[in-house]
């Protein structure tokens, strides 16, 4: 058994039984949020831009990926 195979049944020995948020962040292997680091994620869009540009925008993205994965499953 691997070793995260193990992590796993330890974290659920008990069906009913839910871990801590902080047992599960550790073994998914995440950490608090860095502030300065979403800043710059987030400044991708330009600020003269509508909210409703970038709906379109992210739905056009999201189109042209969905047509990729059907004419890669064709």
């Amino acid at each position: 058994m691997a070793k995260n195979e193990i992590e796993i049944e330890q974290l659920t020995d008990d069906f009913y039984s839910t871990p801590d948020v902080e047992t599960l962040a550790r073994h998914q292997g995440v950490g608090p949020l860095d502030f300065e680091n979403a800043r710059r994620l987030g400044m991708f869009w330009p600020e003269d831009e509508s909210i409703d540009e970038f709906i379109a925008t992210v739905r056009s993205w999201r189109d042209e990926e969905s047509a990729e994965s059907d004419r890669e499953l064709s």
